[in-house]
């Protein structure tokens, strides 16, 4: 099984592919991963569920049990606030990786 890191830095390698500079949208200290317009998607997509769908499709999701996009399927501790906040440092790490 793949470290929570490892998913992260995986699924932002697809969004380069997907939606190239994409970080660009980012405002980091907006970052929220349990609000729907202000986590990764949200802010990039406006609308968290085009993006979700949008990207299910691209990277065949529905061909695959473990949703990426759901993160209590790799960080569950039973703490959503910690989880997310977990989460939240680890999109911030791959965002400072693309902008230096």
């Amino acid at each position: 099984m793949k470290s929570p890191e490892e998913i992260v830095e995986e699924f932002a390698r697809k969004l380069d592919e997907l939606t190239p500079h994409w970080w660009k949208k980012i405002n980091m200290n907006r970052l929220d991963m349990l609000d729907c317009y202000n986590c990764i998607l949200g802010q990039i997509y406006v609308i968290y569920h085009e993006g979700y769908e949008r990207l299910r499709r691209e990277i065949s999701l529905d061909n695959n049990p473990f949703d990426p996009l759901d993160f209590t399927n790799f960080i569950d501790t039973g703490n959503q606030k910690k989880d997310s906040l977990r989460l939240k440092k680890l999109w911030i790490q791959e965002i400072l990786k693309r902008i230096n």
